[in-house]
């Protein structure tokens, strides 16, 4: 039998730090499966096509088609056309004989290629006239069928390009159909990679989100070792008293941002996914909590520092505790900071997804813009980054304002030339500039590469 005072291998409590971490990422994987889910059934995702494309390009080019035989035939049959001769009028016959022949081989070719499926969206636009109003009507109105019987259509005026008579051969208006096909997960991702890849860093950061939690509460609760003579120890209660003011602003911003200034949802649910917008309700609780955890634990450091100050045990502990508290705080603005930037990337490659789809890239080829647009991650990634600012300036304010936080820069600038110290403060304000208008600047990144991309 081992003796009581032996070495344990293994010991929970001990681990702790290592363990509640992996297990909150854990159950934040399991979280984001069931949102996406619904449940534990499947995903159900969807692509909407331009269901007779084919089949009207095969109209326009048929009808080119038959005009030119009729053409050339016409000119064989009355024998208008003489090789070799010098005469004006056969010469202009001849010319006119051979680039049909050179149209009509061309054709048949495009032909072909529409009937094996490999026409290119590209080459239906040409044809394709339709009012942008109507057809963005058309796509925002189209509705998930569950007898899959449903089909949107909308009406085009379609003109072939070839001008070989010296007008349009065809010029007819039409109807447009919009299909919607089932896809399973693995097929959707096939044909839509930037998809898989949203889809991926949706759940990654899920866990991420989850794996913060801990590590926040973690780090702050470890400033409990700071002797005070009014004590301030981070549990339950205070916890929940300091995160009152950043629930409330959350939730201000977020219903008059999603709810009351956006009044129509962006992204239907027919675009990608069937409940998407319900879906992402639950899915964004996560993220906007762990904000408001990080919020709080400036609030909670910001007054601990305070106490620090005035009623400090040990006089001689004042610079040590004061950096465990500095830490603690940069540790727990960065981690917002990362939340709300990453979440604005998410927004941004889902945005870019949707775009890149066959009936919002006709939208932009037939417009010249995008039919999602970009601005709104703009709007989000200001939003983020002025919730960081309302956050962390009156805190910094705070910490500045103390007599200890004054006498530890001192401390950290002796020494140092007035040059070396001016760009040091520099140094130090640009770092929280980049650090608080991150979300913003991911935005702006997002939309250099959308415009590298056109």
């Amino acid at each position: 039998m081992r003796p009581k005072d032996s070495n344990m291998i293994f010991s929970w409590s001990a681990n702790s730090v290592v363990n509640f971490p992996i297990l909150f990422a854990v159950v934040g994987f399991i979280y984001s499966v069931i949102v996406f889910k619904g449940g534990f059934g499947k995903v159900d995702f969807h692509e909407v096509y331009l269901q007779n494309k084919d089949s009207l390009s095969v109209i326009i080019v048929k009808n080119r088609i038959d005009s030119l035989t009729q053409f050339i035939n016409s000119i064989e049959k009355h024998k208008i056309l003489k090789i070799g001769t010098k005469d004006d009028t056969n010469k202009y016959y001849n010319t006119l004989y051979n680039q049909a022949k050179s149209i009509l081989k061309t054709s048949h070719k495009e032909l072909k290629s529409i009937s094996n499926g490999d026409s290119s969206l590209k080459t239906f636009i040409e044809y394709a006239n339709i009012n942008r109003d109507s057809l963005r009507y058309a796509i925002t109105s189209l509705e998930i069928d569950p007898n899959n019987s449903q089909i949107k259509t909308v009406c085009i005026h379609l003109r072939d390009t070839c001008t070989f008579f010296g007008d349009i051969l065809f010029d007819k208006e039409i109807e447009l159909k919009f299909g919607i096909s089932e896809k399973s997960l693995v097929d959707f991702f096939s044909n839509n990679s930037i998809f898989g890849f949203w889809f991926f860093l949706s759940i990654a950061q899920m866990c991420f989100w989850f794996l913060l939690i801990p590590l926040v509460i973690g780090s702050v609760k470890m400033t409990d070792e700071i002797s005070l003579r009014i004590p301030l120890r981070y549990g339950f209660n205070s916890a929940l008293i300091f995160s009152i003011i950043p629930t409330i602003c959350i939730v201000v911003f977020t219903y008059l941002l999603y709810w009351n200034m956006i009044d129509k949802p962006i992204i239907n649910d027919i675009f990608f996914m069937q409940a998407y917008n319900q879906k992402m309700i639950f899915y964004s609780i996560p993220g906007y909590m762990v904000a408001i955890l990080c919020f709080s634990s400036y609030l909670f450091l910001s007054n601990k520092l305070e106490l620090l100050d005035k009623y400090a045990v040990v006089e001689g502990d004042k610079d040590e505790h004061f950096k465990i508290l500095a830490d603690t705080f940069n540790f727990s603005f960065l981690c917002s900071a990362i939340v709300l930037t990453v979440f604005v990337f998410w927004v941004a490659i889902l945005f870019n997804a949707i775009n890149i789809t066959e009936v919002m890239q006709f939208y932009r080829l037939k417009t010249g813009i995008p039919f999602l647009n970009n601005d709104f991650v703009y709007l989000i990634g200001l939003i983020h980054s002025l919730l960081l600012f309302m956050f962390y300036v009156p805190v910094k304010i705070r910490f500045n304002s103390l007599k200890i936080t004054q006498k530890q820069k001192q401390s950290e600038t002796a020494g140092l030339t007035s040059g070396r110290k001016i760009w040091k403060n520099i140094l130090e304000v640009l770092s929280t500039i980049l650090v608080t208008t991150s979300p913003l600047i991911a935005s702006f990144i997002q939309k250099i590469l959308e415009t590298l991309s056109v």
